[in-house]
């Protein structure tokens, strides 16, 4: 296992929750009415071209030259909604993280990190079904990446946890403890959930 989290997690989690935005009742209404607008205000910048030699048109803009710049403002008008709920969720997710979802420290009398929470803010067994299959991955100053897989994820009344296994012979060194959690959709394609840091200073 290499020293660095998986990539791409957190743009899956983005494609995720887009398709979830938008298939939102506000998100249903408010898209197909920017695209309008957006194929609107296309067409009206792009008018029909028209030839005129002496006072005689000669040719014009047909019915399928209209359509294509009309498709084309509405299809411009569609993108530019998935591309600003796209950079909302990315946004949103490194700046405030999950709203739904965060992680639990649990530490033992000894100041060694015993186990790493994924906690909810309603009915876990609710929250944890949208989520798939579930494992995490731990990064800590005195040992190796640590991959948890689903079946090592207990649950609890309002969190899914695991053991971090810590080293009780030796003091807990300092340095920076990274948790992250995934969820699955469709294939088990792993998507992240949350993620955060806690660092122990030096004694």
């Amino acid at each position: 296992m290499t020293d660095e989290f998986p990539k791409g997690r957190v743009l899956a989690r983005c494609r995720l929750k887009t398709r979830e935005t938008l298939g939102t009742l506000p998100m249903v209404i408010v898209t197909p009415v920017v695209a309008a607008v957006v194929s609107a205000a296309w067409a009206s910048t792009h008018p029909a071209r028209e030839v005129v030699r002496g006072n005689v048109v000669v040719s014009q803009t047909g019915f399928g030259q209209v359509l294509s710049s009309s498709v084309i403002g509405l299809l411009g008008g569609l993108g530019a909604v998935l591309v600003a709920v796209f950079a909302w969720q990315l946004v949103s997710y490194h700046r405030y993280g999950d709203p739904d979802w965060n992680v639990g420290w649990q530490w033992d009398d000894g100041g060694h990190l015993s186990r790493v929470f994924l906690e909810y803010g309603g009915d876990v067994s609710v929250g944890k079904l949208t989520l798939g299959h579930v494992e995490a991955e731990l990064h800590r100053p005195d040992a190796p990446p640590m991959r948890i897989p689903y079946n090592l994820i207990s649950p609890s009344t309002d969190a899914l946890w695991f053991m971090a296994v810590p080293d009780k012979w030796h003091p807990p060194p300092p340095g920076t403890y990274e948790a992250r959690w995934y969820g699955s959709s469709g294939k088990r394609k792993r998507w992240e959930v949350a993620r955060a840091k806690r660092t122990l200073p030096l004694p």
